[in-house]
């Protein structure tokens, strides 16, 4: 059975608009997984998949390690709080988000959602103009603003290994996904789930060279408008 067959046969998500504060743990995670917005049940049916993937190369010996870039803006971090509640709080997650005006709204509702292990960073990743537009219009100004590569994030919070790296960045993850192939840092990342923006064809040239399983790919058909490329390493080092 291909990993597609796989994700039609996991139950219906729930949309974490209306997650359940009062339930912790993988009794919420469950709960996510069983009644969801239509245009984000594959997304998160194949995120579960690659979650149970992760779990084995884990083992007890290694934490769960993700990193989530530019997602944490308003009703965000989505990925963050399955990944959280999947390992039972026991993980490391990195959240980065480049509108400075928006970091105290964040904490506040990680704090409300229960994503507790999360580190919110204030930079943006990628190549962007004077400034980068990011979720429905919304800028920052990148003169203000850290820039920071999927390497330096890595190092600043002492992750040797990413399980999962969730990219929603609005048309800059070619450079980002550039970046990391240049930086010889590709193989320490297990799973990619890139949201694409008119960057199908870009993406997808990048990784001509690389030992990959595309578990998804699509221009446009990828929740909210947008396409989803992802993929398994096959070269990650363990």
């Amino acid at each position: 059975m291909d990993i597609i067959q796989q994700a039609t046969r996991i139950p219906k998500l729930k949309y974490i608009y209306d997650i359940d504060v009062s339930r912790t743990s993988l009794e919420q995670f469950n709960y996510i997984l069983n009644n969801p917005y239509e245009e984000e049940q594959m997304q998160f049916r194949l995120f579960a998949i690659a979650l149970e993937d992760i779990k084995t190369y884990c083992a007890n010996t290694t934490t769960p390690c993700m990193l989530e870039l530019g997602s944490s803006g308003i009703d965000g971090s989505y990925y963050s709080i399955l990944f959280e509640k999947y390992f039972n709080y026991v993980c490391n997650i990195i959240n980065t988000e480049p509108r400075k005006y928006l970091l105290d709204w964040v904490r506040v509702a990680w704090k409300n959602k229960h994503l507790d292990n999360a580190k919110l960073i204030h930079c943006y990743t990628g190549v962007v103009n004077d400034v980068c537009g990011v979720h429905e219009g919304q800028v920052f100004e990148k003169d203000s603003t850290p820039r920071y590569s999927v390497s330096e994030l890595m190092k600043m919070c002492d992750i040797k290994k990413l399980h999962m790296l969730h990219c929603d960045i609005q048309g800059a993850e070619i450079q980002a996904l550039e970046e990391i192939i240049n930086d010889g840092a590709f193989n320490n990342v297990l799973y990619y789930f890139i949201s694409l923006h008119n960057t199908y064809a870009e993406c997808s040239s990048l990784l001509k060279e690389t030992n990959i399983k595309i578990i998804y790919a699509h221009p446009n058909q990828g929740g909210h408008g947008d396409g989803l490329l992802a993929f398994k390493n096959l070269n990650f080092i363990v």
